[in-house]
């Protein structure tokens, strides 16, 4: 943990240096963070330094460890038994404090056991509470898997499915909690994981196709011909919300390629879309690029043109505003069907 200076300049200290050295500049949960970090499998030993001025700051120092093995010692000057903030009688105090100068620290050394033990709880108790003090990454942390939970993703079964990781579902997961999901949190998801900019429209209506047991069929062996119940005409009905349309865009040329069918863009868009909607609701793709970034595509080019895809005619050379291209649903679908 060791800054590097460029040529000429003074070399600036580590974290770690500056931690030893200058410890007073430190907050107490950042120390402790630093030094479990420096330290991950030795434990710290925490003092309170009873002292009966008024302390200028919280820590009075950071000693590193005095022997290979040792851990290092963080000195406090709050939550003490004796000094001037603490609850013990003044004069005990300042027996404690004589005592301590004259290089009697027995009595000292007994009250730092529950120093030790009381500045532990405080910082266990912070950490518990604000997941950037703990010192492995966020997925890792107690909160995480309360979050992972609300989302549906408790299980280490359920984990590492997605074409993104979940860590990044973890800041929306006040958002994926509600099922189904808002517009405004899968327009926030897409956005977050493509760096896109996302429209979504809903509700979108289309023809459902009908099981073949029911149609309706006169006669005398036909079936569901009960007007009103069960009688439909036709082979398909109409749901007006069926699904969501997205668009996404205006995009450059390089970014809509990777978000055309078989690129590893729409399978990301994929899985997050059924992620969030569920298997039940068709998705519809609206990709919009930009005209002018649209290069020329010969016949003779070594990925070949894609007609409707990457391919159009055009009347001029110059081009003006946005080509848009939609994706057929089953492009999104679960299990996706072909071209």
């Amino acid at each position: 943990m060791e800054a590097m200076a460029p040529h000429g300049r003074r070399r600036a200290p580590g974290v770690a240096q500056e931690l030893f050295e200058s410890g007073h500049r430190f907050d107490f949960f950042q120390a402790m963070r630093l030094l479990r970090r420096l330290r991950p499998e030795a434990p710290v030993r925490l003092r309170s330094s009873g002292d009966m001025a008024f302390p200028p700051s919280d820590i009075v120092q950071v000693k590193p460890p005095a022997r290979p093995g040792e851990a290092p010692e963080l000195t406090v000057a709050f939550l003490g038994l004796g000094g001037v903030q603490g609850p013990l009688p003044r004069p005990f105090a300042q027996q404690l404090r004589d005592r301590t100068r004259a290089g009697d620290t027995g009595l000292r050394d007994f009250l730092d056991i529950f120093h030790h033990r009381l500045l532990s709880l405080l910082y266990q108790g912070r950490v518990l509470r604000r997941v950037w003090l703990e010192p492995g990454p966020p997925e890792a942390h107690a909160v995480a898997r309360y979050l992972y939970a609300w989302m549906g993703l408790g299980t280490r079964g359920t984990r590492g499915r997605l074409e993104v990781e979940d860590r990044m579902l973890l800041r929306y997961a006040g958002l994926l909690a509600h099922r189904p999901v808002s517009l405004e949190a899968l327009r926030a998801l897409i956005s977050d994981a493509l760096s896109v900019g996302v429209r979504p429209r809903a509700p979108q209506g289309a023809w459902l196709p009908l099981e073949a047991e029911q149609w309706t069929r006169l006669g005398l062996t036909g079936g569901n011909q009960r007007l009103g119940q069960d009688a439909v005409l036709g082979t398909r009905a109409w749901l007006e919300q069926a699904g969501v349309e997205l668009e996404l865009g205006p995009l450059s040329w390089r970014r809509y390629v990777e978000l055309l069918p078989g690129s590893r863009g729409l399978g990301t868009l994929r899985s997050l879309t059924r992620f969030a909607l569920g298997p039940g609701l068709e998705v519809r793709l609206v990709l919009s690029v930009r005209a002018a970034e649209i290069p020329a595509q010969p016949l003779s080019a070594p990925s070949g043109p894609r007609l409707g895809w990457t391919s159009w005619l055009r009347a001029s050379p110059g081009r003006q505003g946005v080509q848009t291209v939609a994706l057929a649903p089953h492009h999104l679908a679960a299990h996706e069907e072909g071209p």
